[in-house]
């Protein structure tokens, strides 16, 4: 238990509480030993044994006031101690007490004699397997002892760290990861208890844990350690003095790229190690157990940056040199994929990047790359240009203004190549803009176009079902039509379905079809060039 300074108030002491209290100095007066530990170790010389002869000169003293004021104010503070446990008994009452607040929670104890706070309270609550560590840590610290609180009592093992086997059973048993035991190793369900035992890395980065005296190894993975904030290792050591703790406890954090890719050489380089600075903190229980495994996976992610190859890892997830399975990896759509292919073709060094959209990732290195993105996804270095130059990535994604810019630069191409018009009949009108809207922005931005269409003539009502027949998205629509305006749509469903596969070529014939095919007898002409 990390020693604290206390700050002290008072408060008037409950029946119940005062009751308990008197209740636990008067068995402590008849049995003195229920605050020293049992030996379980092999020392020359007992550093209790001369607090044990002392308890028992204050024992036999019991009924003399006097001694039991003297012996509450000299002496070594556990005895000290032990003889205001005795006057708090003989009193039989404790109307006033001092409270402390504690890692463990607040703490009411009775001030008696001239002795140390944490003395009063680890003698009186040596029925808590935490607070009746007070009373001897000073002992423990002073001596080098190893020392353990089990349910029962305190336990003293000497010099040899090695726990009593119902600690190491208690300790694991209050870590709050649920941990399944495999022959010494426990570990959450996210692990394989072989891969923890062997230090092998798994699909997920995982905290280990090697208690040595305990023969006991653990595991945790960086999900379940997210989820808790606790610290196991606080856990494991709040009721233990271990004087020699980083000898007795190694701590690591196995965590290296997932590989997905086939290499001839992998230029990975991990280390298990935790830095010094980050152990200090975590043994001194100032970060958690997800503090300690997110700080070495930045320590991990930093070091793989500065490689000089150009790899490619994402998350947990290594491609080594196989860029076109990184993106693949990504799910990106048309345009995503031709602009991340120009981006990495670019890209300068290794790119470890967090898990994240492909168009997240776009935005990131926007401002580098997003240049040869937009030429990957046009074609046309001039207007990639022009297009990144006025691109106002505050007001649009560069998402949007990648497909923005392929559907200009489809529009251009395709109106320099397809007939033009000057005047068109109603039906013929919505037609060729409903097609140019298909060419150059796909099947979801020409339903978005035919549901603002306001147009109430039957003929136009039916050519734009007819267009949602022939693209496969009349379904969620069809309560807007009329009987016969469905009917006529599926009579004109063919002809429309050739002009949505229309090339320069027959453009203007199969426009023709469609009009002809709503029984006009009109018409159109191209215009004079």
């Amino acid at each position: 238990m990390k020693h604290r300074r206390m700050r002290v108030s008072a408060r008037t002491a409950t029946k119940s509480y005062e009751k308990e209290l008197i209740e636990r100095a008067r068995a402590l007066m008849n049995n003195p030993e229920l605050i020293l530990p049992k030996c379980a170790g092999e020392c020359k010389q007992c550093p209790f044994e001369s607090i044990r002869i002392k308890m028992k000169k204050i024992y036999q003293k019991r009924e003399s006031k006097f001694w039991l004021n003297f012996y509450s104010k000299w002496g070594e503070h556990t005895a000290r101690a032990y003889a205001c446990s005795i006057m708090l008994a003989k009193a039989g009452k404790a109307p006033y007490l001092a409270v402390v607040n504690l890692p463990t929670g607040e703490v009411q104890f009775a001030v008696r004699g001239k002795v140390k706070r944490e003395k009063l309270i680890g003698v009186q609550n040596y029925h808590h397997p935490e607070l009746r560590m007070l009373a001897i840590g000073d002992i423990a610290r002073e001596n080098g002892l190893n020392i353990y609180s089990t349910n029962e009592g305190l336990v003293c093992s000497g010099k040899d760290p090695s726990p009593p086997k119902e600690f190491a059973k208690e300790a694991i048993s209050s870590v709050k990861t649920y941990l399944r035991e495999f022959e010494g190793v426990y570990c959450c369900d996210h692990l394989e208890p072989k891969d923890v035992s062997e230090k092998r890395p798994s699909t997920n980065a995982y905290l280990r844990i090697d208690w040595h005296s305990a023969k006991i190894v653990i595991g945790i993975c960086k999900k379940c350690a997210k989820n808790s904030k606790d610290s196991t290792f606080a856990t494991l050591t709040r009721r233990a003095y271990i004087p020699k703790v980083n000898d007795d406890f190694t701590i690591s954090v196995v965590a290296r790229p997932n590989c997905c890719s086939e290499c001839k050489k992998c230029y990975v380089k991990y280390d298990y190690k935790v830095t010094r600075e980050h152990l200090t903190d975590y043994i001194e229980g100032e970060i958690s157990d997800w503090d300690i495994l997110s700080r070495h996976l930045e320590k991990l992610s930093e070091s793989l940056k500065g490689l000089e190859e150009k790899i490619f890892v994402i998350g947990d997830d290594c491609y080594g040199k196989d860029v076109d399975k990184f993106i693949e990896s990504l799910k990106p759509n048309e345009d995503e994929k031709e602009a991340l292919q120009a981006i990495f073709k670019k890209y300068e060094g290794p790119a470890v990047l967090e898990r994240a959209t492909p168009g997240k990732i776009i935005s990131d290195l926007w401002q580098k790359y997003g240049k040869a993105a937009l030429y990957a996804v046009t074609g046309d270095k001039e207007f990639a240009k022009g297009v990144f130059e006025k691109a106002d990535i505050t007001n649009e994604t560069p998402a949007q203004i990648l497909k923005e810019a392929r559907v200009k630069i489809k529009q251009r191409d395709l109106l320099s190549s397809l007939p033009k018009y000057e005047k068109l009949p109603l039906v013929a009108k919505f037609a060729d803009e409903m097609t140019k809207i298909y060419m150059t922005r796909g099947a979801e931005d020409t339903v978005r176009a035919i549901e603002r269409m306001k147009e109430i003539d039957t003929s136009v009502k039916s050519v734009a079902y007819a267009f949602l027949l022939a693209m496969g998205k009349e379904t969620s629509k069809k309560w807007q039509y009329t009987k016969h305006e469905i009917e006529f749509a599926e009579y004109l469903k063919p002809a429309v379905k050739d002009l949505l596969n229309a090339n320069a070529d027959n453009y203007h014939e199969m426009l023709q079809k469609v009009l002809s095919s709503t029984g006009s007898t009109e018409k159109i002409e191209k215009a004079k060039v």
